[in-house]
């Protein structure tokens, strides 16, 4: 379901609107389009494409030579202007020799520049084949190329057959259609060169010895009698049965107008209503800027299964957006629809729209003002990321749970280590102390033997035995008075330190 509001805008004129651009506005200045000899045509304003006057602007008419225009933009967005293109027999032959061309021959090698000077100036229709042929890999997948382009850009009564366009009966568009092309074709890059070149030199090629001269067809952007002040691009198309097409722009004061004429009888009658249309357009239409908000901007929401709010749209109309509005309309009888999508077709890729008109009655100017794209903002609530977080296993909190656990296995680990390190001390502490007592303990019974065995010598001289001194068997200690045997005194001779005897009994001075 889509939310339409319509309303008007007379409460809001003084505030909404504001001039950015007056033309001269006389009293006397005329308040109706001026009549025309072509059988339909549109004038649009190149910024906003915003139709200002039109006649039959959606009758199929056949557009001639002026499909070159979609021919060259295609060929630059997907071609290099020094690329070589060597022509073909199909590129060449297919043309009709009574028809325009630059007598390009197969084998003959180009570059997509001079093709597109060859396309552009001369309208020719070897030259348009050369680009076909080279971008799309044969003529009919370029032409099927240009269709999906042009239902792309809106031009939905459109459709061709050639890249040329001669005359065929499923080969046709409209004078809205082609105004949108146009638009399109401005905005590739390098296309306005081409579109606005009023001469060119083509060089020599392998095959061609001479030189070949360029010059435009179209007389509103040369010096002439219907030259035209401000025209920075045209394109001229003729046939039997397509009469006189041709599409002009023209730029004055900022603002830039592209103007379409089909079917026009006469060979000058086409300059002659390009000139009163465009005229007309400059003398009598001001841009109007709309001011930031004096559109009440729209809040939707888009929900979940669950209830929750998943995503919110906040959808407005850009504060740089003007019209072109004609001096003697009453802007506050301006009226406004909005076309909002739900919150669903918005998240599917609908794109809101506001529709300006006038009333019918109006006729000064095209009543319908147009239909233009709202700017969309979509915003994701905090709930909605953190559910989509947790689904997808990477929340903040899950992260902090993963380290603090880390954090308590490392703590958990060296804790062990420590205690083990401890118990490990403490078992050599406790052996080391054992070892000690052990030592300390042999140390004192050896004092305490020598302590009694000392005590004991004060004793008779000869203590007796049941066994005779000197049995090994015999565990009595005798001291004698005097040593039984006498050992010669050895100056400087240390004692040795293995000798335990010595160390522990040394020798007594009487």
């Amino acid at each position: 379901m889509k939310q339409v509001v319509s309303f008007l805008l007379a409460a809001m004129a003084a505030v909404s609107l504001l001039p950015a651009a007056v033309f001269a506005a006389e009293e006397e200045g005329s308040s109706t389009p001026p009549d025309t000899v072509s059988d339909a045509y549109v004038v649009m304003e190149a910024d906003t494409g915003q139709v200002l006057i039109e006649k039959n602007m959606n009758k199929r008419e056949y557009p001639a030579s002026i499909t070159k225009i979609m021919t060259g933009a295609l060929a630059l967005e997907h071609d290099q202007l020094d690329d070589v293109v060597t022509m073909t027999d199909e590129a060449v032959f297919s043309v009709p020799r009574d028809t325009t061309h630059i007598a390009l021959t197969p084998g003959e090698e180009v570059t997509v520049e001079q093709l597109m000077y060859g396309c552009m100036m001369m309208s020719a229709n070897d030259c348009a084949n050369g680009l076909a042929e080279f971008t799309g890999g044969t003529i009919d997948n370029f032409v099927q190329m240009m269709n999906d382009k042009a239902q792309e850009l809106g031009a939905v009564n459109t459709h061709f057959v050639n890249a040329s366009g001669l005359p065929d009966n499923n080969h046709y568009t409209t004078a809205y259609d082609m105004a949108l092309i146009t638009r399109y074709a401005l905005g590739v890059e390098g296309f306005r060169t081409f579109f606005g070149a009023t001469e060119y030199t083509m060089a020599p090629t392998n095959l061609q010895p001479e030189e070949r001269l360029f010059g435009t067809q179209s007389m509103m952007i040369v010096t002439s009698a219907y030259e035209y002040e401000g025209a920075t691009g045209s394109k001229l198309g003729w046939t039997e049965e397509a009469h006189h097409t041709m599409v002009t722009t023209a730029e004055r004061d900022g603002v830039e107008l592209i103007c379409v004429v089909l079917n026009s009888v006469g060979q000058y009658e086409k300059y002659k209503d390009s000139h009163n249309l465009l005229d007309y357009c400059f003398d009598n239409f001001q841009n109007m800027a709309y001011k930031e908000g004096s559109i009440a901007p729209q809040d939707l929401s888009l929900t979940g299964e669950n209830g929750t709010v998943t995503a919110n749209f906040h959808v407005y109309l850009d504060g740089n957006f003007h019209l072109m509005m004609h001096n003697t309309v009453d802007q506050s009888t301006v009226t406004m629809e909005l076309d909002i999508p739900t919150a669903q077709e918005l998240e599917a890729g609908a794109v809101p729209t506001v529709t300006f008109a006038l009333p019918d009655t109006v006729t000064s100017m095209n009543p319908q003002l147009g239909t233009y794209p709202l700017t969309v903002e979509r915003t994701v609530p905090v709930q909605e990321t953190v559910e989509t977080a947790v689904q997808e296993g990477i929340t903040v909190w899950s992260v902090l749970r993963f380290v603090g656990i880390f954090l308590l296995v490392c703590l958990g680990l060296l804790a062990v280590l420590v205690l083990a390190m401890l118990v490990i001390r403490w078992y050599n502490r406790t052996v080391r102390r054992r070892g000690r007592r052990r030592s300390g303990g042999k140390a004192a019974s050896s004092r305490r033997g020598a302590a009694s065995g000392r005590k004991r010598s004060r004793g008779p001289d000869i203590l007796a035995s049941h066994r005779p001194i000197g049995d090994p068997r015999s565990t009595q200690t005798v001291h004698l008075k005097e040593p039984l045997f006498t050992f010669p005194k050895v100056q400087d001779q240390p004692v040795h330190r293995r000798d335990s005897y010595h160390r522990k009994n040394p020798p007594r001075k009487d």
